[in-house]
């Protein structure tokens, strides 16, 4: 079974780091690894636009989900360990943000084929794409 929470604790944000870090050649803006101490200030940090999920199966974390208000559009990232791909822990993530909100944005890398077939059967469509990425956008 999937459980999505929102992320508190410094232990939630070294998860998130593992998972991201695993994952960074797939992310669309910052692909640099973060590293501890970064990441420890991120926690104390966290900017008020931010909102950040933490996925488990079984009590193993085995994705997070970040939201990101910017000048009026909320912006969704979902990392899944590619141990646990495949298993609808992405679906489950993104069923919640389309709970919490009624209008979400995704930034695809133009190769990342999973990623978007995962957003185009939770019904987002293409809003316009550059050099590097497809934009999705999901609306209630």
């Amino acid at each position: 079974m999937i459980t999505v929470r929102k992320a508190k604790t410094l232990i939630d944000y070294l998860h998130i780091r593992m998972l991201r870090n695993e994952n960074r050649h797939l992310m669309t803006r910052d692909s640099s690894k973060i590293g501890l101490f970064r990441q420890i200030k991120f926690w104390i940090n966290t900017p008020k636009n931010m909102k950040l999920y933490i996925a488990f199966s079984d009590r193993v974390p085995v994705g997070y989900m970040s939201l990101r208000e910017d000048f009026g559009k909320t912006y969704i990232t979902e990392v899944v360990s590619s141990k646990h791909r495949n298993l609808g822990v992405g679906a489950e993530m993104i069923d919640l943000a389309q709970y919490l909100k009624n209008e979400l944005f995704a930034e695809i890398l133009l190769n990342n084929l999973p990623s978007i077939r995962l957003h185009e059967r939770c019904g987002f469509v293409i809003d316009h794409e550059n050099h590097y990425c497809k934009v999705y956008v999901w609306r209630k």
